[in-house]
């Protein structure tokens, strides 16, 4: 007897809440592009197959950025992309412009991208070189993504490299504005609260400070200085402002504070117009040469004999169980981030320990003194300086 052919039923998970379904790709289209988790999942995905391609094209690490984007556009055509200088770059030689998302992505699924050219960012950080993303086709009415393939970043012996570039962290400080105090800001508290009550202003001084986040900083400022003191805060992440300004919306603070969007190594501020400079675990999220600049511009805004304070994550501290803390902190930045950017809307620590002294001394600041403070049991140093 023959019998009729008859489509398998697909298969059902049986438990104590019933029957489910088979996952449907489009859910977990969904699942990969539109939540932390799944982002999360796809950079590690994305990171160990940059790994796995170095490792199967047999690419070793280069010497210069150009030989690096070499390298790597070699893999790229290898497994079928069709990556070529960017139309019009002139003398930038190492620009790459894709015209197409091989993954359909939209408008606004920019958290999405950076997961998916972790893959990228992966090579060319193993290769010896850094990934930039100029332009991305998920921004509006964007028509190509453009990569640059740039130097790494200099950092001293002993500091770990940033494991991303300034927009990628703009971005990221964005999206944390809303509970970064709850994961970060108020671990700062006691480093800034022994920061400040070391920090003498006179009346009616002019402070400016680098980076003024969330405002808890500024907030603590306002209350300990003396009576005619003016304020400018700075930072370049729009969202972190909006929180500052909120933070000292009662009219005493905010008539004496102005708010400026900028980068601290250009803030278009007058020069030789401040009392004082105060910046908060900034410098640690820089490299060398953006510190140095920043460390510039600081000079730059201060009056001969003016002071500054730095507050960063402390690359040189003093007792063995501090030094054992720092590295601990510096074996695991950077690796944890999936796990990071899973829990926390895509945010992951930027800050690292750091060697500030020299950097300081180089940029013609003199030390007048240095104390040491904690946060979460990871070292913190705190420099006071002037203005030679």
């Amino acid at each position: 007897m023959i019998r009729q052919y008859q489509e398998p039923t697909p298969l059902r998970l049986q438990t104590r809440a019933g029957f489910f379904p088979p996952a449907r790709p489009a859910k977990l289209k969904r699942f990969f592009a539109r939540t932390h988790a799944g982002r999360a999942l796809v950079e590690c995905v994305m990171r160990a197959g940059g790994r796995a391609l170095l490792w199967s094209f047999n690419a070793r690490p280069q010497q210069t950025a150009q030989a690096a984007k070499a390298e790597w556009e070699r893999i790229l055509s290898g497994i079928g992309l069709d990556p070529r200088p960017m139309e019009g770059s002139g003398t930038e030689a190492c620009a790459t412009c894709f015209s197409r998302c091989s993954l359909e992505l939209k408008a606004g699924d920019t958290s999405t991208c950076d997961a998916v050219m972790s893959i990228n960012d992966e090579m060319l950080a193993r290769l010896g070189a850094r990934m930039v993303i100029a332009e991305r086709l998920t921004e509006p009415h964007a028509t190509r993504c453009v990569v640059r393939v740039a130097a790494k970043p200099r950092v001293l012996g002993g500091e770990r490299e940033l494991w991303c570039d300034d927009a990628t962290a703009e971005g990221h400080f964005d999206r944390a504005s809303g509970f970064y105090d709850f994961l970060m800001g108020y671990f700062e508290v006691p480093a800034n609260n022994l920061a400040l009550r070391s920090l003498r202003l006179p009346a009616g001084a002019c402070v400016v400070e680098l980076g003024v986040g969330t405002g808890l900083a500024l907030r603590s400022l306002l209350k300990r200085a003396p009576e005619g003191t003016r304020f400018v805060a700075v930072d370049r992440s729009r969202r972190m402002i909006e929180k500052a300004r909120q933070r000292i919306a009662r009219p005493e603070w905010a008539a004496r504070a102005e708010f400026v969007r900028a980068d601290a190594v250009a803030t278009g501020l007058a020069s030789e117009s401040f009392d004082c400079v105060f910046s908060s675990f900034l410098l640690d999220q820089f490299d060398l040469d953006k510190r140095l600049a920043t460390l510039g511009e600081a000079r730059r805004l201060l009056r001969t004999g003016g002071v500054g304070c730095f507050v960063v994550m402390d690359g040189v501290p003093a007792g063995t169980l501090d030094r054992v803390m720092t590295r601990l902190y510096n074996a695991g930045y950077a690796r944890w981030n999936p796990i990071w950017k899973a829990l926390f809307a895509g945010y992951a620590p930027h800050c690292r320990p750091i060697c500030l002294a020299e950097s300081l001394r180089a940029s013609g600041f003199t030390e007048s003194r240095r104390l040491r403070a904690h946060i979460a049991g990871f070292p913190v140093a705190i420099f006071h300086v002037v203005r030679t």
